[in-house]
């Protein structure tokens, strides 16, 4: 196949004959999120470089060699040639030495399982190799070579000159030329661009943040023209695709100040489309979401970082003996790494303090509204971005300001003088915290704070966001902070106090059901006791994010006092309510049945409830006869067996299966008899999505005796006998 593609290539004619041989693989930024308004508080400047300390070298500055525009055509291919000689050494297993080799420094020998896939890339690179010679000489249009003789020559000089650089990991530089050789086996433009992606990507890898958020600028638009053209079905045909993303990111790319994609066949696209697509790009505040993705691939770094020295760093706060530890690896080893692609970045933003601990306790951030605007700082101080903070309560100047980062980062930041006494001599200082971490540690001024918010709320779109924001992070940090208290006792004090603090009783209620459900996902069940104890049944109905009622609360957070009491007051019409998921108080219980083994709750609700409500189905279908058949509950199964409808038992799941079929599925075999027995020949010969029959899964499971009582009771004949 791949030779079948360079012949192509080289005699490509017409976007019609693209077609794609080997896709690149080059991830940089996936699934972003977009929004419906640009967000005006970000300029892109023209110059992406950190300083001289970062720039890469003008391609006019750097010899003869990268003179690409005069250079003789064999010149061009020499230098091609000589190139991916170059990148072919490092992938060939048989050549490695303790210096360097035609310009590339000396790596160490490759992994056995690597071998078969570097030669691969090889012989990909050599073809390319040919592919370019025989392309300049004759093969390709004039427009291409003339393109191949200049963009793409200097792009390929430029990432052969990458891959040179010391601080490179080997391993690295391996899978950046693997990469490249994935993207060099299609058409001459996706060739082209495939080169200009991969010394992107190496752009990115060794010159600092600037370079990093270029590159993760470039891919989010590119996503974004793609996720366009999925919606609007644009550039179906195979290979078509990279050449409309080129014509979509070169509408846009002048109001970022990037430099056009190079694609020598722009496909024609109707005017009103072009526009769509767009307004598609331009309505995400792009800018904000690199910054917002830089920063959680940031936070990513330290805990890898700290993981294997302290694998509970995620989860569990530290003394300050602890902190001075890892303060001091960070300033030895990790924030050199940090800022060569982030920027210069303090450890204050990744270990703020327990505000409510009794000592001195930290624990790592888990939120990125200060690491977000940290790397703003540095992108701002670089002349890459003209960073606007907007003011969402207070003003510039001294005093409490809670400012917008992005379009959900919010910060408090506090402006004060280092000595009030002595106006002449203080000197201004700044501290920034995340709003909730605020209003943990200076609970009277973060009540304060979040009244004033809760009354912009509602006339400001983004007092509104920032108030959401925090009601959706408060939890979270609520319960780290409970979990370190010194005490029960002192737990339950900071639950009331925080619930204190907010300003409306949805607010309290919503965060409530928040912290339930964190605290249950990670088996906290002492502090669920304790919220549960603070609570009465009426607060639990309000503001959960399933829509349970309070007696399938207490199943799910193990209240068992409290069940034993709803049981013995709830009215009937309450049994059929369904929750979020269409799953019924009865379908928690026999969950709770199955985890404890304690089937007392089930047993009753069964005895209180109707048969048109024991037969009510979750949104998957399951009925709870289902639910106690797939958990091999087998008195409980029989107990419904006998007080459902024999109507009700023939019900199918979105898979068409019934309760018999999952009784043969899960073994049950003297349950299947029951429900046979309960059932009519039609029941009986209904089929799943599958097509297959009750008989055909006894059978598959050897379960002759059951396969052959069916196949009697089906049959018409015996069947009346029955």
């Amino acid at each position: 196949m791949a030779n079948a593609a360079w012949g192509m290539a080289l005699g490509f004619q017409h976007p019609s004959a693209i077609f794609l041989a080997a896709a690149g693989k080059h991830h940089f930024i996936t699934d972003m999120p977009t929004t419906n308004t640009l967000g005006p508080r970000i300029t892109l400047r023209h110059d992406f470089r950190l300083g001289a300390e970062t720039q890469e070298p003008a391609v006019a500055d750097a010899g003869p060699a990268h003179d690409a525009e005069n250079a003789p055509k064999q010149r061009v291919i020499e230098a091609y040639q000589n190139g991916i000689a170059s990148l072919c050494q490092v992938l060939d297993p048989n050549k490695h030495s303790d210096g360097n080799q035609d310009g590339i420094a000396s790596v160490p020998k490759v992994p056995d399982a690597d071998i078969s896939r570097n030669k691969a890339a090889i012989i990909l690179l050599q073809q390319f190799a040919a592919f370019v010679a025989a392309g300049l000489e004759s093969g390709f249009k004039e427009d291409i070579r003339e393109h191949y003789m200049t963009q793409v020559h200097r792009d390929f000089d430029l990432f052969c000159t990458l891959l040179q650089k010391q601080n490179l990991p080997p391993d690295t530089r391996r899978q950046a030329i693997l990469n490249l050789a994935d993207g060099v086996a299609v058409c001459a433009p996706g060739v082209a661009q495939n080169i200009e992606a991969a010394t992107r990507e190496l752009k990115a890898l060794t010159s600092g943040v600037a370079q990093n958020f270029v590159s993760q600028l470039i891919t989010l638009i590119e996503n974004q023209a793609q996720a366009f053209m999925r919606e609007r079905k644009v550039g179906a045909h195979p290979g078509n695709e990279i050449h409309y993303v080129a014509t979509f990111f070169n509408q846009v790319a002048h109001y970022f100040s990037l430099p056009q994609r190079t694609d020598a066949f722009i496909p024609v696209l109707a005017p009103a489309l072009l526009e769509a697509g767009t307004r598609h790009i331009l309505d995400s505040v792009t800018a904000e979401r690199v910054i917002e993705h830089m920063a959680e691939d940031c936070l990513a770094c330290v805990q890898e970082f700290y993981a294997s020295s302290h694998p509970e760093v995620c989860t569990t706060a530290f003394d300050a003996q602890i902190l001075g530890d890892m303060f001091l690896k960070f300033e030895n080893d990790l924030g050199p790494r940090l800022e060569a692609r982030f920027g210069p970045m303090g450890e204050e933003n990744f270990f703020p303090p327990c505000p409510t601990s009794a000592d001195e306790r930290y624990r790592l951030a888990r939120e990125t509204s200060l690491i977000a605007r940290s790397i703003a700082r540095n992108l701002r101080e670089a002349g890459i971005v003209d960073f606007k903070a907007t003011y969402v309560l207070g003003e510039k100047g001294p005093g409490l300001k809670l400012k917008q980062l992005g379009e959900n980062l919010f910060y408090v930041s506090e402006t004060y003088k280092n000595d009030p006494e002595d106006e002449d001599q203080g000197r201004h200082l700044h501290q920034h915290h995340t709003l909730e971490q605020f209003v943990l540690a200076d609970m009277a001024r973060g009540q304060s704070l979040l009244e004033q918010l809760a009354l912009a709320a509602v006339t400001q779109p983004e007092a509104k966001a920032a108030k959401n924001t925090f009601l959706e992070n408060f939890p979270a940090s609520l319960l780290k902070e409970m979990q370190d208290a010194a005490s029960k006792e002192q737990a339950a004090g900071l639950f009331e106090q925080a619930l204190s603090l907010l300003p409306s009783a949805a607010d309290r209620d919503a965060v409530t059901a928040v912290t339930l459900e964190l605290a249950r996902l990670s088996k906290q069940m002492d502090i669920v006791n304790l919220i549960f104890g603070k609570l009465s049944p009426e607060q639990l109905d309000m503001g959960n994010p399933h829509n349970n009622t309070t007696l399938e609360l207490a199943l799910l957070y193990q209240q068992a006092d409290l069940i034993r009491t709803l049981i013995t007051t709830i009215s009937p019409e309450q049994l059929s309510l369904q929750d979020g998921n269409g799953a019924t108080a009865l379908m928690h219980a026999l969950e709770y049945a199955q985890q404890h083994q304690q089937p007392e709750f089930s047993l009753a609700l069964i005895d209180k409830m109707r048969p048109d409500q024991l037969s009510l189905q979750e949104r998957n279908g399951n009925t709870a006869l289902m639910y106690a058949l797939m958990n091999r509950q087998s008195a409980l199964a029989e107990k419904l067996i006998d007080k459902m409808n024999p109507e009700q038992l023939s019900l199918q799941d979105i898979d068409g299966y019934t309760a018999l079929m999952c009784a043969l599925e899960y073994q049950q075999p003297e349950l299947a008899k029951l429900l046979i027995d309960a059932s009519s020949p039609k029941q009986l010969r209904l089929q799943n999505r599958y097509g297959q029959t009750a008989r055909m899964i006894a059978k598959r499971h050897q379960q002759p005796e059951i396969a052959q009582f069916l196949k009697e009771k089906t049959n018409r004949l015996w069947s009346f006998f029955y």
